[in-house]
């Protein structure tokens, strides 16, 4: 399924209009039909005789030529054992678990790790927390977010020329790819590996320069006030 331009996002991230999103996508390309929701999995296993995966969950039992394992190595919240957590007298939960009864304004709070939840959650939490300490294993690369919203016009323009979002989105994706240290390297080690393909004359030992700039400054814990 290719990328849908069917919802036009009033901003870059909030996870509204990115929930809002995947729902109608998935109407419009006829996959509700197919999708069988909050079903836990309790066996997979493979049936010789019938040639079948047979699939028995929470919500009944399904048969399969093809059994895709989809669900990634995170599906599952996993707390930190920290000796006397459970004397912890504030609100406490995991992200992938989320107390929406809990009160965050005007909060001291603290987040344990800072992966693709935190990415999310720390922001907003810094802006109505009184104080937000961030605890981390392994310090990764910060780069500017650059999140706004988008203008009335810019809205208008989407709408009327569908072809402006895919512009719009492949600037985006190829930017973020040239910003990344890591994914810079391997963009340029794809370019040189296609250079010696179209070519017969040898590989050069040494190439050009193509102007990475210097990594993004690492945070390795942010201190309350």
């Amino acid at each position: 399924m290719r990328f849908s331009q069917s919802v036009v996002v009033a901003r870059v991230l909030p996870q509204p209009e990115i929930y809002e999103y995947l729902r109608r996508t998935a109407k419009d390309e006829g996959l509700l039909p197919h999708v069988v929701f909050h079903a836990e999995i309790l066996d997979a296993r493979w049936d010789g005789e019938l040639e079948r995966w047979v699939v028995t969950t929470t919500a009944g039992t399904w048969r399969a030529r093809v059994f895709v394992a989809a669900t990634g190595h995170l599906a599952d919240p996993k707390a930190p054992q920290i000796t006397g957590i459970d004397q912890f007298a504030g609100d406490l939960f995991h992200s992938a678990a989320w107390d929406h009864e809990a009160t965050l304004h005007g909060k001291r709070i603290g987040v344990i790790g800072t992966g693709a939840s935190g990415i999310q959650v720390i922001p907003q939490m810094a802006a109505i927390a009184k104080s937000v300490t961030v605890f981390q294993r392994s310090a990764p690369y910060i780069i500017p977010r650059e999140e706004r919203a988008y203008a009335d016009h810019e809205r208008e323009a989407f709408r009327k020329f569908p072809g402006l979002m895919e512009e719009v989105r492949r600037d985006l994706f190829w930017t973020n790819e040239e910003t990344t240290p890591r994914a810079g390297w391997f963009r340029r080690r794809s370019r040189r590996r296609e250079r010696s393909r179209s070519t017969s004359l040898p590989r050069r030992s040494k190439t050009k320069s193509c102007g990475r700039s210097s990594p993004p400054t690492t945070i390795r814990a942010a201190s309350a006030s």
